[in-house]
């Protein structure tokens, strides 16, 4: 025998000793009924438990979920989880699964996850190389349960849709009542029928089937055995048509998501019978045309998501009822003819952008009353009618950016005095002209980036800051603002209450003292990207609180004296030409 083998056995002993002294500790007793019934038992972490129960007497019993001669019920009270791993079934019977946190069973190639009354099978767990052989084994590989007096979560994912429906597993599972279910990742072609929700789902109150490629079809009477439900989620399958009638039996239907599948077309009555609707997502799919009739049958409709279609007109006639949001972004609308929105007075959210829409007639919002959020950003707009939003007057954030407006003429923002947030970016604006913003009064945050902006009207600022106490950020970023040493003030003296002021990516040469002396509550200043050759004396009083960025622009010689309370963080000079630091 070798030193090195020797070696080896010596230690491998010592080892051993550790791990046995270590089972003592653990237990306090390695004889114990504990650690016998854990050898019984084979499951995973039940060493662990033991030193738990051990160091935690005061845990009281945990619910009976052993059908075992010897229960270990009366020994643990289960905190943070459980594991089990046995090769044979384990029997589970449980009335208090909502008290345990967590609940693992391994067994075989299976995976059960109970989690407050919630099961989740994976099939990617069963560890199977033909997929297609689940169909007839799935229900084999799963240990019988009792989960009769639970209120259950049932998910299932990446299964195929099982031949025999779902009862058969239920009965496994010895589930009666379902409130929940969840089906996606789906790798099989299927159609839902009837067959598959009798029974037992007769109280289920939601159902998700989402994420199914080959789901295509659903029976014109699927869902005659679910009247209880409030949710229906049906998103991310390939559902290209939908039979008519088929929810007219879900009368108590509160939330319908049908986006992100490839429906072309939408029959007048698809949507009849579901008068408690208060949801509709029918984002991202291929609809062309909306029938004038198809949300009529809807009174109780408060959201509706149309986005990201092939809508190419809105007629009038299509939207009525109660809807307080409407979402028709992403689609290929130029036309919105007069009257469409004519019955939604609680409308309070309507969205429009990334669509084509060249023009709007003057008296396109007028019934919108309750309007708080209007967004029609990314159009081709060239203009707005002067009295575009005279019924607005609830109006508080507008969203025109990256369209092609090129002059506001007629104040079109005269009658929206609760305007707080107005976005104007992406434009080609050349020109802030007088009275621009007048009956504007509640502005806080003034977006004109990306514009063609060389001329701001000194009055039209003047008033724009008085007349709006609670603006605090304007942003002029990247236009072709020019202000020199001519000018005695900058357009902004009057604004007290800025408190960002971002003119970055311009062409001024010089900064003003009344930002720093007149405007008391500015904090930051951007001013990266100009043309800027030198700082001023005055900046010995520049503020702790106030930031200025400076960088980017042809500074060549900087005062130290005159900047003795700016620390980095306060004061950005980064690329610059500064050769001199006097």
């Amino acid at each position: 025998m070798t030193i090195r083998t020797l070696f080896w056995l010596v230690l491998d002993f010592l080892l051993l000793l550790k791990a046995e002294s270590s089972s003592e500790v653990l237990t306090n007793c390695r004889d114990c009924w504990c650690v016998k019934r854990c050898d019984q038992l084979k499951f995973l972490g039940c060493i662990t438990l033991c030193f738990h129960k051990v160091n935690h007497p005061e845990n009281e019993l945990i619910p009976h979920y052993f059908n075992q001669d010897e229960s270990i019920q009366d020994y643990f009270n289960i905190q943070d989880g459980l594991t089990l791993e046995n090769s044979n079934n384990i029997h589970l019977y449980s009335t208090q699964f909502n008290e345990m946190p967590r609940l693992v069973i391994t067994q075989n190639f299976n995976k059960l996850h109970f989690t407050a009354g919630k099961i989740v099978i994976d099939c990617n767990d069963f560890s199977l190389a033909d997929m297609s052989t689940l169909n007839t084994t799935i229900n084999d590989l799963i240990p019988q349960c009792n989960f009769s007096s639970n209120k259950v979560f049932l998910t299932l994912k990446y299964c195929p849709l099982p031949a025999e429906f779902f009862q058969p597993l239920l009965r496994i599972l010895n589930i009666t009542s379902i409130h929940y279910l969840e089906f996606f990742g789906s790798p099989s072609n299927f159609s839902l029928s009837p067959a598959y929700f009798e029974k037992h789902f007769v109280s289920m109150n939601s159902i998700s089937f989402r994420d199914n490629i080959g789901l295509k079809n659903l029976h014109g009477d699927v869902f005659k055995g679910t009247p209880q439900l409030t949710s229906l989620e049906l998103q991310r399958n390939n559902i290209t048509t939908l039979n008519p009638g088929v929810f007219q039996s879900l009368i108590k239907l509160e939330n319908l998501d049908l986006s992100f599948n490839r429906i072309t077309d939408l029959k007048p009555d698809i949507f009849q019978g579901l008068t408690s609707l208060r949801e509709l997502n029918i984002n991202n799919n291929q609809l062309v045309t909306l029938k004038s009739d198809l949300f009529s049958n809807l009174p109780n409709l408060k959201e509706l998501f149309i986005q990201g279609n092939n809508i190419s007109v809105l007629d009038s006639g299509i939207f009525y009822g109660n809807i307080t949001l409407l979402n028709l972004n992403d689609n290929k609308i130029t036309s919105v003819e007069p009257g469409v929105f004519e019955h939604l007075t609680n409308l309070i959210e309507l969205y429009l952008s990334y669509n084509s829409i060249t023009d709007l007639d003057p008296g396109i919002f007028k019934d919108l009353t309750s309007l708080k959020i209007l967004e029609i950003s990314n159009n081709r707009l060239i203009s707005l009618p002067q009295e575009l939003f005279r019924n607005c007057h609830e109006l508080e954030e507008l969203n025109l950016n990256e369209n092609q407006l090129i002059d506001l003429k007629g104040t079109p923002f005269i009658l929206s005095s609760k305007l707080t947030t107005l976005f104007l970016s992406g434009n080609g604006l050349e020109k802030i002209t007088d009275g621009m913003f007048n009956g504007t009064h509640g502005l806080a945050m003034l977006d004109l980036s990306h514009n063609k902006l060389n001329v701001i009207s000194q009055t039209a600022v003047d008033i724009l800051c008085k007349t709006n106490s609670e603006l605090h950020a304007i942003n002029l970023s990247d236009n072709i603002l020019e202000w020199n040493s001519n000018l005695v003030d900058s357009p902004f003296n009057e604004c007290e209450s800025i408190t960002r002021l971002q003119l970055s990516n311009n062409r001024n040469s010089y900064i003003h003292d009344d930002w720093i002396r007149r405007m008391p509550k500015l904090t930051h200043v951007d001013l990266k990207g100009n043309n800027i050759t030198q700082l001023h004396d005055y900046y010995a009083s520049l503020s702790k609180t106030m930031t200025l960025d400076v960088s980017y622009n042809q500074i060549k010689t900087v005062k130290i004296d005159s900047i003795p309370n700016a620390d980095d963080d306060e004061l950005d000079l980064s690329l610059n030409a500064i050769k001199d630091r006097k």
